[in-house]
């Protein structure tokens, strides 16, 4: 063949003998392996999965006891070099045919890629588990792993629905900071998925803030790459479900959020929160939810009429929870975004699934409850004091006893205005003082003339007869009669003509009349509105 043709074959023979260490591995069951070695010392297992393919180790990795997962982890991460004696030491205990090792350098395996790479594709709870450990244990370590798994630029393997998600809750100049440094396609993502307005706020901010440090910029973005990697761990897909037409269609959507109807929705769900009205939940109920119920999923409420009621009976293989914020839709929406929540009340009518308490704390946390405190109570407690509340105190009896007021005021013969004043608008002011410092802080804020007038005539205005009062309508909902009353006016047979008359008495009432031309004169009358009146 010649010298020069010979070498070359010879050269091709040689490379073909080489075999890689734990080459013969790789044709194993990863099942089989975890037998073999599972026992053996952690340095050993790491130096294996180390020469494994991710797909294999990452089998194997998930496998093992938790407190042998984070060990494993973190010995593959800090290697580095290891003696081909070493490695032939390994190779005689699992192979009695060795591989043979021609080269007799020091072989760099694992490190930090190497687990990068087996973290990627094992379970998400195997890899929850070995990161908070290294955490503990190597937290500069875990830190470094952690920016390797997730960069910036990996968004554009979300989609545009999850871009949405996330954008929601980054902070614009972090935004601005994060796209100054992103190459274009990963800022046409992100721009693509902002209103206009705000992708041309972005974008002027970007020319504003000239150039910058590197380091800011990979801040910026790491903050992001860490809320993605919070909305990750929390594993909350939400889908809205509305009927077909609904006006809050567009608007959801526009919020980045996916929307279905009802009846998809409850069949794509697997916990169920109803949120429409009392009156409207039992239909839809046996008309969209209870066809696509299954076993396992969670049924949940934010009020306990319909259950407490019997208007609604979920079969027994479903969770039943509630979750009771104590206040409006939007309160509980502007609480959250502010960093804070409103409190609280859940309860447990079914857990067939052994873990319902454990749902609904989740979603009281979801939804910013959990900031506030999370009460636990029953379907009928909640049900019955609710409406109490609402009829005798806060709704009924507070607006009902701020009207009086104005009225005898504006009948003595005063100014509307100083009527509304002092009967409606102060009513916020002392509220406020109740809501942060009880009764005994709202007392010590006000005068000792208001304080003196508040012992002395409180007693005058509820008497024993208002009372008795208070006593027959508690008592007229725990026997169903408010339920029943509401409930036939609410129908199609009632047609909501009772209700429909005692709202346009009430709002025809001059109080507020005046109340708007005063509002009116509010410099922030625009601003921060809770509900769009």
């Amino acid at each position: 063949l010649g010298n020069e043709k010979a070498l070359d074959v010879i050269g091709k023979l040689t490379a073909s003998l080489q075999v890689k260490p734990f080459e013969f591995i790789r044709k194993t069951e990863a099942s089989q392996l975890l037998n073999f070695i599972q026992d053996e010392h952690p340095q050993t297992i790491a130096l294996i999965l180390s020469y494994m393919s991710p797909a294999q180790s990452s089998q194997i990795l998930g496998a093992l006891t938790p407190d042998r997962q984070a060990d494993v982890a973190k010995r593959i991460a800090t290697m580095d070099r290891t003696s081909p004696d070493t490695i032939k030491d390994v190779e005689k205990v699992l192979e009695t045919k060795l591989s043979s090792l021609v080269n007799q350098d020091y072989t760099i395996i694992g490190g930090v890629d190497a687990v990068v790479e087996i973290l990627n594709t094992v379970d998400r709870q195997t890899e929850k588990h070995i990161m908070e450990t290294l955490e503990i244990e190597e937290p500069e370590l875990a830190d470094e792993i952690r920016k390797k798994m997730f960069v910036f630029e990996d968004i554009l393997m979300l989609d545009d629905r999850s871009i949405q998600r996330v954008l929601r809750d980054v902070d614009n100049s972090d935004l601005s900071l994060a796209c100054k440094g992103a190459n274009e396609q990963v800022q046409t993502a992100i721009f693509n998925n902002l209103s206009k307005r705000l992708a041309v706020m972005i974008k002027e901010d970007m020319d504003f803030m000239g150039p910058v440090r590197m380091k800011d910029v990979e801040e910026a973005q790491q903050k992001i790459v860490n809320i993605i990697r919070k909305l990750e761990d929390s594993g909350v897909d939400v889908v809205v479900g509305l009927y077909n037409g609904s006006k809050s269609w567009a608007k959801a959507e526009a919020a980045g959020l996916k929307v279905m109807t009802a009846a998809d929705a409850a069949k794509a769900g697997d916990v169920i929160m109803i949120l429409i009205n009392d009156e409207k939940q039992a239909k839809l109920y046996k008309e969209s939810i209870e066809p696509n119920l299954t076993e396992g999923k969670t049924l949940a409420f934010a009020h306990g009429f319909n259950i407490h009621f019997g208007c609604i009976k979920p079969p027994k293989f479903v969770n039943v929870i509630m979750i009771a914020p104590k206040g409006p839709g939007h309160t509980v929406r502007s609480e959250y975004q502010a960093g804070k929540g409103v409190p609280c009340l859940i309860a447990v009518e079914q857990d067939a699934t052994g873990d319902a308490l454990d749902i609904g704390l989740a979603y009281a946390l979801g939804i910013g409850g959990a900031r506030a405190g999370v009460l636990e109570t029953t379907f009928r407690t909640e049900t019955e004091t609710d409406l109490f509340g609402e009829q005798a105190v806060l709704c009924g009896g507070v607006c009902a006893l701020m009207q009086a007021g104005y009225d005898t005021l504006v009948e003595a013969g005063y100014d509307p205005r100083n009527a509304y004043f002092e009967c409606i608008h102060e009513m916020k002011l002392i509220v406020d003082l109740i809501y942060q410092s009880g009764f005994e802080g709202m007392r010590y804020s006000i005068s000792n003339t208001a304080e003196y007038g508040d012992y002395t005539t409180g007693p005058k205005i509820i008497t024993e007869e208002t009372r008795a009062t208070m006593r027959k309508i508690l008592k007229d909902i725990q026997d169903g009669t408010f339920a029943k009353d509401f409930l036939l006016d609410m129908s199609e047979a009632g047609g909501q003509v009772h209700f429909n008359a005692m709202r346009r008495k009430a709002a025809e009432h001059p109080c507020e009349k005046v109340g708007k031309e005063i509002r009116q004169l509010y410099s922030w009358s625009d601003e921060d509105k809770l509900i769009n009146n």
